[in-house]
């Protein structure tokens, strides 16, 4: 029987209603009355389609197209399919915030001089705690998780037991040279960080001799049969202007170009203001609703065990734990047992449907899909509007095919 995923939201305007599933971004526009109707009919455990026989052939064609697209975009699932959905996907290790380099964007603030790591029997111990909760991705990071030199080690320890894709994100400089022929068979993907788009560009941000070394690395991994390798670039109003650039180096290098978004935290809300913060759609161009789900979807576990919502949701505020002191804690959360709800709140509190300037904007399941970065602009009054009036415009006018401006809408028209 079908029944309504709990993943999914709507929005009201007039008479028209969009319905999002949040889980994957897709969404559909109708009818608000359509709706209801068939909204009715599931939760009273009605077969849908075979009311649809029986009434007017014209409505009946409209609810069918209607169901084609809930079920489509998952808005509509059965027991099972919801199930899989509340599961933990991704899990991010952070395995110490030691790192040979000292980037100006570092939300960790990582450094050589950074705290003190786990011992290979500790981080032995938590990548058992996660292979319980069977996430499909584990990804290392750090920090600089090659600064250790047991990684290795860990690596071939976590293939031994974890059936699922194993990443590693890096800096890609002190990857070791003996290490290059084992690394296809431990790791799937391997992020590296360039943040620029030539020498100069990549040195501003992560320092003198890096691109050099960079570069070398990724040929002598591919030299060694590696091949799935990202390599991303943090975008700033200093090289937003210059997303080809780098897309025609990734394709040069015959890697992934990954681009993200500036947190403004750490290292990076003293380096870098937020004025150099850029509005999420200038990157990313297809409209979706997707919404980052922390502590439901990912997690994050830090180089001392502590369990947070995910790797920008950091501090004690967001601190659900430590996997070392509570050992059933990881299996507790994936199970939706452990009791959190503090947290989980004041996460949903922090999102732009529930902010006190925002929550009736008709568009506000559609500008942000991070958390923390949502965080950093609302704190930011110049900056808040210039996001707000460049992204509200676009999206009024995508999602409900109307002209905005300053919320002066005349039956849904100017």
């Amino acid at each position: 029987m079908l029944k309504i995923n709990n993943n999914v939201t709507s929005i009201v305007n007039g008479q028209q209603i969009v319905l999002l599933n949040f889980s994957n971004g897709r969404w559909i526009r109708t009818n608000k009355a359509y709706y209801n109707f068939i909204e009715d009919k599931i939760k009273n455990n009605k077969d849908i389609y075979e009311i649809a026989r029986r009434i007017d052939q014209q409505k009946a064609k409209v609810v069918v197209k209607i169901l084609d697209g809930l079920l489509e975009i998952d808005y509509l699932i059965d027991d099972e399919q919801q199930r899989y959905q509340d599961c933990i996907e991704n899990v991010t290790f952070v395995l110490t915030h030691k790192c040979n380099l000292k980037c100006s964007h570092c939300i960790h603030n990582a450094a050589p001089t950074a705290p003190d790591m786990l011992d290979l029997e500790a981080a032995k111990q938590i990548v058992l705690k996660i292979v319980e909760i069977s996430p499909k991705n584990l990804t290392f990071s750090g920090g600089e998780p090659f600064i250790r030199k047991d990684f290795i080690e860990l690596l071939a320890f976590t293939r031994e037991n974890f059936t699922g894709e194993i990443h590693v994100i890096s800096n890609g400089t002190v990857i070791p040279n003996e290490s290059m022929k084992r690394l296809p068979q431990l790791v799937d993907v391997i992020s590296l960080s360039m943040d620029g788009y030539d020498k100069a560009s990549c040195e501003k941000i992560r320092g003198k001799g890096v691109y050099e070394k960079l570069i070398q690395k990724i040929k002598e991994l591919q030299d060694n049969g590696f091949t799935k390798i990202t390599l991303s670039q943090i975008i700033t109003k200093d090289n937003s202007k210059n997303e080809e650039k780098f897309f025609e180096l990734c394709e040069e290098l015959s890697v992934v170009p990954m681009l993200r978004p500036l947190i403004s935290d750490g290292r990076a809300k003293g380096d870098f203001s937020t004025e150099n913060l850029v509005p999420t759609d200038m990157m990313f161009q297809e409209l979706n609703g997707y919404r980052c789900r922390p502590g439901k979807r990912e997690i994050m576990i830090s180089y001392n065990g502590d369990l947070f919502p995910c790797v920008n949701l950091v501090g004690e505020n967001y601190k659900i734990g430590n996997v070392l002191e509570n050992q059933k804690l990881l299996n507790e959360l994936s199970r939706g047992i452990l009791k959190w709800d503090t947290i989980d709140d004041f996460i949903e509190s922090e999102r732009p449907y529930n902010n006190q300037r925002c929550k009736d904007c008709k568009v506000n399941l559609f500008c942000w899909e991070c958390v923390a970065r949502f965080q950093a602009i609302n704190k930011n009054e110049e900056k808040f509007q210039e996001f707000c009036d460049y992204k509200k415009k676009k999206l009024y006018q995508e999602i409900w095919g109307e002209l905005f401006e300053h919320d002066n809408l005349v039956n849904g028209r100017l």
